[in-house]
């Protein structure tokens, strides 16, 4: 059963649900109408735990939805556009379902894949698949537990006859097993065929709650429905970091198949390999790499961590409509990213290095740790751009412009207020500058660990007897932590307050 009280939200001045209160029984198909903008999607959002409701309650068989992971364990949700991580395929997405929900016993995926007609299907990455096989696979993961409240929006959509049949004898098997559904559709049909109970949206309000096309005639008047049964929600105990690593784990697979990485791996090795071949001296190999690195794993990460937020949309959604933590899921993507280019990374440098005995040189260790420092710091600051900026061209615009100004703009700024101020001393100053850049401090992290740094002179002494002594070494870390974990910190409290 479905308990609604006073339900209210808003996106920035629009108010999409004024104050609705219904209830939902166990066992009846409950169809949502309306035009487009109605509030149809924004209600099933609000009860499955997408959408962050402004005021009210919802109770799903007892059990408070909002902000409570758990309450999901025995939902089961179809969105009405299935898009997955193009290199999962739907064997994988199951699976990852299945590990979020141990404890479960009944699952009939295998007979669902038969009845969608998947079976050919089950070994391809998603972006092979239509969107119409897309949508089987949506409704296997929505179906495969026999939950005991569905939301279906727009089901129907894009399958073809036969599968829409058989997806329509679920709906009733279900129902008339005591699960309580709620539907939207634009095909009246659908309607007719299945509702027990109608209720019209228009502007956010409800016009019409009554008895739909399947209530016998005597009962067509306003239906106002009693409590017919609830089902308890089983609670389940689950270890956040468990539940973590399972997520991290699928989506480093998707991430691990993506051809971009090859692509990095294989520029970094044959950079790497170009340079230790046809540059004399050690201190001239790591410069070049120095700066190749300080220029592209910023880039990189700050192009490739933002797509990923906006590509991961239906991803997201699917998580979120399981019994998980919003917390576990930002951290797993972030890692899930972040790592592999930072695996990539290593091996691109590390092998043509361990191939020229150079490796283990302290040049070398340093650029291979700056390197993955880079990497976690902007994928942190990527990953927060892609959460706050809702538009894909915007978070692109707004992260070119955050490595831009880390790369370039943030040493123009330094060098003016050199040339400005330089009847002044500087020393503490410039350090400070150094230290609230991470592109900065890794570039005189490295250059400290052979003579080029005397190269630089009077700042260049500075910064090796500041960099160059135990404090200096614990302050540079720090700051690079720091620079990593407050982008992740208020990341992360941006997706839990963020709509989808």
């Amino acid at each position: 059963m479905i308990r609604i009280d006073h339900l209210q939200k808003s996106f920035r001045s629009l108010r999409v649900i004024k104050d609705l209160t219904t209830t939902l029984p166990s066992g009846s198909v409950t169809a949502v109408i309306g035009p487009n903008g109605s509030g149809k999607t924004t209600l099933m959002k609000s009860i499955v735990g997408l959408v962050q409701p402004d005021s009210g309650s919802i109770e799903v068989d007892g059990t408070t939805t909002i902000n409570n992971p758990s309450s999901r364990m025995h939902i089961g949700y179809m969105s009405q556009v299935a898009r997955y991580p193009e290199n999962l395929t739907p064997t994988d997405l199951i699976q990852m379902v299945r590990g979020v929900r141990t404890g479960l016993t009944t699952d009939i995926a295998d007979e669902l894949i038969a009845d969608m007609q998947l079976e050919d299907h089950m070994k391809k990455p998603m972006r092979a698949l239509s969107g119409g096989t897309r949508q089987k696979v949506g409704a296997v993961i929505a179906f495969m537990f026999r939950p005991t409240t569905l939301l279906l929006d727009e089901p129907t959509a894009g399958l073809d006859p036969v599968v829409t049949e058989r997806l329509k004898e679920r709906i009733s098997s279900l129902r008339d097993g005591g699960t309580t559904i709620l539907i939207t559709s634009h095909v009246l049909s659908e309607i007719q065929e299945l509702a027990d109970r109608i209720i019209y949206l228009h502007e956010g309000l409800v016009m019409f709650d009554g008895a739909g096309p399947r209530t016998p005639c005597s009962n067509r008047s306003y239906i106002s429905f009693e409590v017919c049964g609830i089902y308890h929600v089983e609670r389940i105990g689950r270890c956040a970091m468990r539940t973590t690593s399972l997520l991290l784990k699928y989506v480093v697979r998707d991430v691990m198949r993506s051809k971009w990485l090859g692509l990095y791996l294989i520029f970094f090795a044959a950079v790497t390999e170009g340079l230790l071949f046809f540059t004399a001296g050690e201190a001239k190999t790591v410069v070049g790499l120095m700066n190749v690195v300080l220029l592209l794993i910023p880039l990189a990460a700050a192009v490739f961590g933002t797509l990923h937020v906006h590509h991961n949309r239906d991803f997201v959604e699917l998580m979120l409509t399981q019994p998980v933590s919003r917390n576990a899921i930002y951290v797993a993507l972030y890692l899930g990213v972040s790592l592999p280019f930072l695996i990539a990374f290593v091996v691109g440098i590390g092998v043509p290095a361990a191939v020229h005995g150079v490796l283990l040189t302290a040049p070398i260790l340093t650029l291979l740790a700056t390197g993955c420092a880079l990497t976690m710091v902007f994928f942190a600051i990527a990953y927060l751009i892609g959460v706050v900026v809702q538009d894909k061209a915007a978070a692109m615009g707004v992260a070119f412009i955050s490595w831009l100004s880390f790369a370039v703009l943030y040493d123009g700024v330094i060098l003016v207020l050199t040339v400005l101020f330089a009847d002044y001393p500087l020393e503490k100053a410039t350090i400070a500058m150094v230290v609230c850049n991470p592109i900065d401090l890794a570039r005189i992290i490295v250059m400290l660990t052979f003579d080029y740094a005397a190269l630089m002179g009077y700042t260049g002494a500075v910064f090796q007897e500041f960099f160059g002594t135990a404090t200096g070494v614990v302050i540079s870390s720090c700051s690079l932590i720091v620079w990593t974990l407050l982008p992740v910190f208020i990341g992360r409290r941006a997706f839990g307050r963020k709509d989808w």
